[in-house]
C-alpha cells in the first residue's frame, strides 16, 4: 500500500506485504485494485521496514500524493510457488469452511495476523453480520484444499463463537 508521498522527485512510501521489503521489485509490473492503473519501479530503496521508490509514471511529489492509500497489487505468476501446507490469503478467503462432521459452518472472509499468528475469519452462511474467529493452526484446522474451495475444521474450532459484527 502506498503510505505517502517521499521527498519531492515523486517518490512514494511503500508498505510492503512481503517476506522481505525489496521483493516489492522482483514481481514486475504492480497496479491498482482496479487493474488500470499500473507502474514499474524504476528504483527503489529500504528504510524502516518501508520501501522508497520510484514508479513509472510519477514525477512530481503532486503525483506520488495522489497516490496515497492506493493497495498495490502483483499477478499471482509472478509470485514464488508456495511450499506444502502453505498458501497465500488471497487463496484462502472465499473457500467454504466444514466441520469435521461434514457440516456448513461459512466462508473464509478475511485473514489476519494480529502479531501471535493468523486467524481465520469466518462469514456465516445465512447471516452475513455474524463472523466467527478462528486461529489458522493444526489444532483448529484440519485441512485445506485449495482446489476444493474447502477448509475442513476440527473438533476443537467448536469452541469459539459467532459474534454479531
Amino acid at each position: 500500500m502506498v503510505i505517502s508521498a517521499f521527498g519531492v522527485r515523486g517518490e512514494v512510501r511503500i508498505r510492503p506485504f512481503t517476506s522481505q521489503p525489496e521483493n516489492i521489485a522482483r514481481y514486475g509490473e504492480i497496479f491498482d485494485e482496479s487493474g488500470e492503473r499500473r507502474f514499474s519501479v524504476e528504483g527503489f530503496r529500504v528504510k524502516d521496514g518501508t520501501v522508497l521508490a520510484r514508479l513509472s509514471g510519477i514525477g512530481t511529489r503532486n503525483a506520488a500524493e495522489a497516490l496515497a492509500g492506493m493497495h498495490l497489487y502483483v499477478s499471482r505468476q509472478s509470485l514464488p510457488q508456495t511450499e506444502e501446507d502453505e498458501w497465500y490469503y488471497a487463496e484462502l478467503i472465499g473457500l467454504e469452511a466444514y466441520g469435521d462432521d461434514g457440516a456448513l459452518w461459512g466462508r473464509v472472509k478475511a485473514v489476519w495476523d494480529f502479531g501471535a499468528g493468523d486467524v481465520l475469519e469466518l462469514e456465516h452462511m445465512e447471516d452475513k453480520k455474524q463472523s466467527l474467529l478462528i486461529p489458522f493452526t493444526r489444532e483448529n484446522v484440519a485441512g485445506v484444499s485449495v482446489p476444493d474451495a474447502r477448509i475442513t475444521l476440527t473438533e476443537m474450532a467448536r469452541r469459539f463463537e459467532w459474534q454479531r459484527s
